[in-house]
């Protein structure tokens, strides 16, 4: 027992597994209940399993984390379907004919399928390990690409095997799905799909009963709601090493430790923790042999500034490299008269083009990454207006500058042996700055999603933030050109504080007192910079804290980087 005891402690900090071919399979109550329990999906970040009843209008979740079951009331489960959080601010909501994508800050919604585009497909699941979505709809797979605002792709993966029954419900993880199919009165069972086979599963995640849906949450962990019988119906957690490959065990430890219906908390308001959420989708750059020619220039930087410009007119543009000539193109198209239509929208915006034909090219893929940006309000989830600078660290040269309007999207690329800085800036807004590390691996045809939420500033009441781009070198204390430059955007921000205080941080090489002396340096070099600039009025502090605070690991150059910073903390 004490063994078990041992693997159960493990659920938040993931499961090891052993090299033993036939292993002990553990399965814990998470949740019982008189009335059926319905599965939706896992949040891997969050460590949340979502799940609904009908005897509860709200939805539920796991907290892995905390072990413990959560009703959260700020989400109605009326009419469920599926759900899927995609972030701690945007949730897909499933309904019986209808899609919504749910603001959680300002309880907005906003509907992708309505229930006049008579769309039949059945409950939608996510795949971590591949990033996609999956529904079933008449015999078939799909697969979804979705953003917080759109459906971006929808895809046929794959045409099922004949099954012994008909298939209800899909999950999938790491491209394998499977299925829960129903064949007879209040009888369905769970089945491992792949090309060529399916298979179904064996005791103990298959009992005999109304086994409703399976979702993994890694390797060794899946979950398993089930209505054992009328008025029996449980949520199940199930651990067995690499339990993801060979969903089949020998031998079971069952835990029973939960009374029936036990809540352990109430969410009663949303609330956000991150001011950053990253996610990626598939880019689109067109097809064909014709594009629009916007730059030729063996000058990765002045590509890259080209880039910028160019997806303003159209954020398909792209950037691709043959030996060591940069291409900036517009997207591909089928024929000339189309890549001159595109032609118009870059003159429009200054930029001189021509047309080429790719010949044998045509199957050119980008070498740059794309970031579609999006600025919320972090108490109100509105869109907010804002101004954004982006550059380049090794020359200081700013490759975008741009003032966007309430919604507006902004569009930012870079070539991954780079490193960039982003720093964003809006009235009465605590500023926000993104640091894009060089890095030799390209994702390519993938477009990077950022999402930030902008804290409000309230003159008189104290907050903080870190610029990420104010950093210094190993035991080095002076400012770098592109930490000078950042602290010129946010001058502004700073000149509306009534008092301000610079707190200097270290990594933890080297020795306390050497750290913290070399904190208040880095603290006092900031002030020292901002009065020079001309920053007046204000009363400004320096606090040095050395090592201390880390925000990163100290274990690699990245994360000590990170950890070399100056916080700000202003009235």
């Amino acid at each position: 027992m004490k063994k078990l005891k041992h693997i159960l402690a493990l659920i938040g900090l993931g499961f090891i597994t052993t090299g033993q071919a036939q292993t002990v399979l553990v399965e814990k109550t998470i949740f019982n209940s008189n009335a059926p329990i319905y599965l939706h999906s896992i949040n891997n970040d969050l460590r949340e399993v979502y799940f609904s009843s009908p005897k509860s209008t709200s939805l539920h979740f796991y907290d892995i984390k905390e072990d413990k079951v959560v009703e959260d009331k700020t989400i109605k489960a009326a009419r469920f379907k599926g759900y899927v959080k995609m972030n701690e601010v945007y949730s897909i909501i499933q309904y019986v004919d209808q899609l919504d994508v749910y603001n959680s800050i300002n309880n907005s919604r906003f509907t992708l399928i309505h229930p006049s585009d008579r769309v039949d497909i059945n409950s939608i699941t996510y795949d971590i390990k591949t990033n996609e979505y999956y529904t079933l709809s008449n015999g078939k797979v799909l697969t979804f690409e979705f953003s917080n605002d759109d459906i971006l792709r929808v895809d046929t993966s794959l045409v099922m095997a004949e099954l012994p029954g008909e298939p209800i419900r899909i999950s999938s993880f790491d491209g394998t799905p499977f299925l829960t199919v129903e064949h007879g009165l209040d009888l369905s069972d769970l089945y491992m799909v792949d090309s060529t086979k399916t298979r179904k599963l064996r005791y103990p995640i298959n009992y005999n009963a109304q086994n409703v849906a399976i979702e993994f949450l890694n390797d060794d962990t899946l979950f398993v709601s089930r209505n054992l019988r009328p008025g029996e119906s449980e949520l199940v957690m199930i651990y067995a090493s690499s339990i993801s490959r060979h969903p089949d065990s020998l031998m079971l430890d069952k835990v029973n430790n939960r009374s029936q219906d036990q809540i352990d908390s109430i969410k009663a308001e949303a609330y956000i923790n991150a001011l950053e959420f990253t996610d990626t989708v598939t880019r689109d750059v067109g097809q064909g042999r014709f594009a629009t020619l916007i730059q030729r220039t063996n000058d990765a930087l002045v590509a890259m500034t080209t880039l910028n410009q160019a997806l303003a007119s159209n954020p398909r543009s792209f950037i691709s490299q043959k030996d060591s000539i940069y291409f900036v193109l517009g997207p591909k198209r089928t024929a000339p008269n189309m890549a001159k239509k595109d032609s118009l929208y870059y003159a429009n915006n200054g930029l001189k083009t021509s047309i080429i034909d790719l010949g044998r090219d045509s199957s050119i893929v980008p070498d740059d990454v794309v970031i579609r940006l999006k600025v919320l309000d972090k108490e109100t989830g509105k869109p907010v207006g804002y101004n954004v600078d982006y550059y380049d660290y090794e020359s200081n040269t700013l490759v975008k500058s741009a003032r966007l309007n309430d919604g507006e999207i902004c569009y930012f690329s870079y070539l991954p042996k780079y490193k960039l800085g982003l720093t964003i800036t809006a009235d009465g807004y605590l500023p926000h700055s993104i640091r894009f590390d060089n890095t030799k691996q390209l994702v390519r045809m993938k477009q990077v999603e950022k999402l930030v939420l902008l804290q409000t500033h309230r003159p008189g009441v104290e907050s903080s933030f870190t610029l990420n781009n104010i950093y210094f070198d190993f035991a080095k204390w002076n400012l770098t050109p592109v930490a000078q430059r950042e602290l010129d955007i946010i001058k502004s921000t700073l000149e509306d504080a009534s008092e301000i205080t610079i707190v200097g941080h270290t990594d933890w090489i080297g020795s306390d007192e050497f750290n913290l002396t070399l904190s208040q340096k880095r603290a006092r070099e900031a002030k020292d910079y901002l009065v020079k600039k001309g920053l007046k009025g204000t009363t400004i502090n320096t606090v040095g804290k050395g090592e201390r605070f880390p925000v990163a690991t100290n274990k690699t150059d990245a994360g000590r980087a990170q950890n070399r910073r100056c916080e700000f903390v202003i009235k």
